[in-house]
């Protein structure tokens, strides 16, 4: 036993250790974690999971606002502290016990996540681990080892809205961007999700007395929602579904390896339940706010490494092919209403992208295959009839997300070239060998079985899954068939509106192409110009080069769509064109019209979306600027700004002589705009700036051009290259002075 006193003092530092900067933080856990005693470990551990995750307002440690290109530093220390090998996972293995359970209070769940527990029909995985209240007769809490309890925490960290919270994540949280916890996600998922049958998952000698994975039977495994009314032997005598047909199968192993094997699955078992019920049920309803990008890309990692995990069962002679078998049905159960949800509210923008790559990779399994090697021209013809099964469980998927975005991609600006590529990357999918013949044969037995139908029901044991609310979209009344008639007419729409676009955008370039002599020169004059003056005008649309690839994008697009869907290409007439380029004028100055596209005519090589009202020193580093040099001098910039923003603010307000002197050395005052998105939405705002100095233009290469060409006069006419600064900072005073003094008079 331990004395009071030595574990309140224990306590007490383990407090002060989390107080500490992040290096020496995480020195002193990891020397806790290989050093102390279990009981002492055991007593920290559940307030270092909070402290990771839920501190400083649900931001914790910063694991999902740290970034290696902005701050390796930290991101290199919170990443070999949290790896699936590294302290962390250390202490989680060191507690692994069936006597250490760790309570997580069922009100910290989604609340998709607790109605599922709360109805009473969930997964046997969780049935050791629900506590309920003897006397309301309600769950109120889970109780999860070590392991699992961290591995549920990581999870719900991704639902946190940290990039409201926090500027910085906000800023970080885009496709170049990658954080320390989507690396570390990542991580898990592929170490506990192995798409490799033969890859030991590390480490095998943990000590202590864990569970067993469960010994699973495979049933078929669907939403509680009604699809489509249809006889079941219309679909399944084209190909067998092999989870149906393996039904009641029960794990198997011998006692010299498999019973191992059988033991250590239990952690793959555990990261599969966690992520999926943790993330898939995200509330998308109208209520709530949209997830980040970054969320939305995790859950793409977890389709497409669910789909490798799960497409190696049939090579997986281990007792983790019945867990692989039933992956793909787990995600099959909630990806539908996820992903229907996020592109009815998502914004119709660039940031659209990482939705609609979402949806695509869960739809092409045959993408994610152990060995295999992607390319840009891999042909997937004969996987299609392999993974015909899935498709067919998974129909409402492809055809009714697919109508759901017909209407949507009528409203996108084709005069952007990642929209472009967005309809491009639609387009294609569909477009692949005996996909839409697979579709439409499905269709075709959905519509001859209506009459004196069975009702194919996605069937929900209480094992497994709770009941859902069925979706109004999978009810026979309101299915839209694929192949219909209606939706063909809003395909030959769409087709006709992106061939009236690429006719439209080559108009525009051959239209830019035509340059006058003078126009050459004057084009020639503005780039040798533009490097000895700033161009503030860095916020571009598109450049001159991404708009000569639109038209051929556009026309690969219509040739595609025309192919896959057997239709004739529209001819647009000279006519149309001139009429829908007038129509775009006016279609511009609206605000919302679903019916119509945008297409403006681009005369510019340099289209700005938007004028940037923020601190200028802010703006993205361009390429004329020394990208260490601009972050340093900031850092100065603001010091002095800090320590002398009164007196600077008293010289700006100066009417003499003085004030005429000194205002030129510094930054004029300005009203800026941001928005804020501390409380529950997004608001702008403004922010007064006052008189400062600002020593950003020092790191352009200007700078640098004219420091030189000074040096090197004053060493050729005046044998010192101090005497060639000078002169060059008596011209800049002189030039600076003489525009002070105009102002100054033109206001007297």
């Amino acid at each position: 036993m331990f004395p009071s006193h030595a574990m309140e003092n224990f306590g007490n530092r383990f407090m002060e250790i989390l107080a500490l900067p992040l290096r020496d933080r995480c020195q002193e856990l990891t020397f806790l974690i290989d050093r102390c005693s279990l009981k002492e470990l055991q007593e920290i551990f559940p307030i270092l999971v909070h402290s990771i995750f839920l501190s400083n307002n649900g931001i914790g440690w910063g694991l999902r606002s740290v970034v290696a290109n902005m701050s390796s530093y930290e991101f290199n220390i919170l990443y070999e502290f949290f790896l699936p090998l590294g302290p962390m996972f250390r202490l989680c293995y060191k507690l692994l016990n069936d006597t250490l359970k760790f309570d997580v209070p069922i009100s910290s769940l989604p609340i998709k996540m607790r109605q599922m527990l709360e109805s009473g029909r969930y997964p046997l995985y969780y049935g050791d681990a629900i506590n309920v209240d003897h006397f309301n007769r309600h769950v109120n809490s889970l109780s999860f080892n070590a392991f699992d309890y961290y591995i549920l925490h990581f999870a719900l960290h991704a639902l946190v809205p940290v990039h409201k919270m926090c500027p910085m994540a906000h800023r970080v949280h885009t496709e170049k961007w990658k954080t320390v916890y989507f690396l570390l996600a990542a991580d898990y998922l592929c170490t506990f999700l192995p798409k490799d049958p033969n890859e030991i998952i590390l480490p095998q000698n943990i000590g202590g007395s864990i569970k067993v994975a469960q010994s699973i039977q495979i049933s078929p495994i669907k939403p509680s929602r009604s699809p489509v009314y249809l006889q079941l032997s219309a679909l399944t005598r084209h190909s067998p579904n092999p989870i149906t047909s393996n039904r009641g199968m029960e794990p198997s192993w011998t006692e010299s390896g498999g019973r191992s094997d059988h033991f250590h699955a239990w952690r793959t078992e555990s990261v599969l339940y966690l992520f999926i019920d943790s993330w898939l049920r995200f509330n998308v309803d109208d209520n709530r706010d949209l997830p980040s990008s970054e969320f939305i890309r995790l859950i793409r990692i977890l389709v497409k490494q669910g789909h490798f995990f799960a497409n190696s069962a049939d090579i997986d002679n281990t007792s983790m092919s019945q867990l692989r078998k039933l992956a793909q049905a787990m995600i099959q159960a909630q990806i539908f209403s996820f992903i229907s949800g996020i592109i009815s509210r998502w914004p119709l923008d660039c940031s659209f992208m990482v939705v609609l790559e979402l949806w695509l990779s869960y739809i092409q399994p045959w993408r994610y295959v152990f060995g295999r090697v992607i390319t840009e021209n891999s042909d997937y013809n004969g996987d299609l009839l392999r993974f015909e099964s899935f498709i067919q469980d998974n129909l409402c998927e492809y055809t009714q997300i697919f109508i759901q975005l017909l209407p949507r991609f009528e409203c996108l600006d084709l005069t952007s070239l990642k929209n472009v590529l967005m309809i491009y990357r639609l387009v294609k999918v569909f477009s692949q060998p005996n996909l839409l013949d697979v579709l439409s044969r499905l269709e075709r037995s959905v519509e001859a079985n209506s009459n004196g139908f069975m009702q194919l029901k996605y069937h929900t044991p209480s094992q497994f899954f709770p009941p859902t609310k069925p979706s109004n979209a999978f009810h026979e009344t309101n299915y839209q068939y694929m192949f219909h008639p209606t939706v063909r007419e809003k395909i030959e729409n769409l087709l006709r509106k992106i061939k009236q676009a690429e006719l439209i955008a080559r108009e525009n370039n051959r239209s830019n192409s035509i340059q006058l002599p003078e126009d050459t020169f004057a084009m020639i004059w503005e780039r040798i110009v533009s490097f000895f003056v700033d161009n503030n005008d860095c916020l571009e649309n598109v450049t001159q080069q991404e708009q000569q690839k639109i038209p051929d994008v556009l026309q690969n697009t219509a040739q595609l769509m025309a192919n896959a869907f057997n239709l004739e290409i529209p001819e647009i007439s000279a006519e149309d064109v001139e009429s829908y380029q007038r129509m775009s004028t006016s279609i511009s100055d609206s605000t919302n019209d679903s019916h119509q596209l945008s297409f403006s005519p681009m005369n510019n090589s340099k289209s700005r979306i938007f004028d940037y009202h923020g601190d200028p020193d802010l703006l993205p580093i361009r390429s004329n600027e020394c990208t260490p040099l601009v972050r340093f001098l900031y850092q100065v910039s603001c010091k002095l700004n800090l320590m002398f923003g009164a007196d600077f603010q008293r010289i700006w307000q100066r009417s003499d002589i003085w004030g005429v002197l000194l205002r030129p050395l510094l930054t004029p005052p300005m009203m800026t705009e941001y928005i804020d998105k501390s409380a529950d939405r997004a608001v702008f705002r403004e922010k007064y700036l006052g008189p400062r100095v600002s020593l950003r233009p020092l790191a352009s290469y200007k700078t640098f051009f004219f420091v030189g060409t000074a040096m090197i006069l004053g060493q050729f006419c005046f044998n010192s290259f101090f005497i060639g600064i000078v002169i060059l900072l008596f011209l800049w005073l002189s030039l600076s002075y003489l525009k002070s003094f105009v102002n100054y008079f033109q206001k007297k």
